[in-house]
């Protein structure tokens, strides 16, 4: 089978990991504490604490995972007395998966999903189990380094697409370039990712978006992220408001834990109070 065209998500991804976070270095201005454990069965269990506030309570969490072939399933234990089920089954035939998402006693919260890899085509789509059901459907097409595609919502109960977005993306050796028509076309917005050291995870990103409405209001988002020599991980961002953020995330030895700190201020406004944010997770 052909390489697979990336999914629509991965157009500007290089970008948002940069700028937002992706499987590390995440800017969050919370206090979460997360423990992963894997019980004799192979059922992982991630436990989370979250203090969204000075003086909020802690908001706990489990997530139980089990993945065994090409089945994954997992359930997710909310404070509220609320379960987020979900599971997915991949290679139903050569390139499909479908899934099912759920939220119990919510029956009618369920979610059917399908992904379609064929040759310079993905497909992702995904029905909500209801009377008048919305779908949300993303196809792309191309080669695996440059690719466009389209992601749009649709609404049955009064038959209008709600939400559209189209886009292009190119991905080199070194650098990637996406390019995004969004708001059902009101607003244009282009990333850019360049690896300057990959030895070194130096990478540097940008952000522009062009509100086309009256306002023609512009915003911009710079970046950069590296690795010390221990391995520990510092980013930041300044965006167009004057909005600086820092980010440092570093691997504990020998405890297999990860700690990562983040900062946010007003570069403009040096009296306001700064947002700060501390996370770890520990698996054993």
């Amino acid at each position: 089978m052909s390489a697979k065209v990336p999914p629509f998500a991965a157009i500007g991804q290089n970008a948002k990991e940069v700028l937002t976070g992706g499987k590390a270095g995440v800017y969050q201005y919370n206090r979460k504490l997360t423990a992963t454990t894997r019980a004799s069965d192979g059922v992982d269990f991630v436990t989370s604490l979250v203090f969204s506030g000075p003086g909020a309570p802690a908001e706990p969490s489990v997530k139980a995972i089990y993945k065994t072939g090409d089945t994954a399933l997992s359930a997710l234990f909310l404070p509220n007395g609320k379960i987020s089920l979900s599971g997915i089954q991949s290679n139903i035939t050569p390139g499909l998966a479908l899934s099912a998402i759920g939220t119990y006693p919510e029956g009618d919260s369920v979610k059917f999903g399908a992904d379609y890899n064929l040759p310079h085509v993905t497909v992702k789509a995904t029905v909500e189990a209801a009377s008048s059901p919305i779908v949300t459907a993303n196809i792309t097409t191309g080669r695996p380094d440059l690719f466009a595609g389209v992601d749009a919502t649709f609404n049955s109960s009064n038959n209008e697409v709600t939400k559209w977005t189209v886009g292009a993306g190119y991905t080199a050796k070194e650098y990637q370039v996406g390019v995004l028509l969004l708001d059902k076309g009101q607003t244009i917005k282009g990333t850019y990712a360049h690896v300057l050291d990959a030895s070194k995870g130096l990478t540097v990103a940008g952000e522009v978006n062009y509100d086309l409405n009256q306002g023609k209001k512009t915003t911009i988002i710079v970046g950069g992220q590296t690795r010390t020599s221990n391995g520990a991980l510092i980013k930041a961002r300044l965006d167009s408001e004057s909005i600086l953020s820092f980010h440092w995330e570093a691997e504990v030895p020998n405890y297999r834990t990860t700690v990562g700190v983040s900062v946010q201020t007003n570069a403009s406004n040096l009296e306001a109070p700064p947002k700060l944010g501390f996370a770890a997770s520990a698996a054993y």
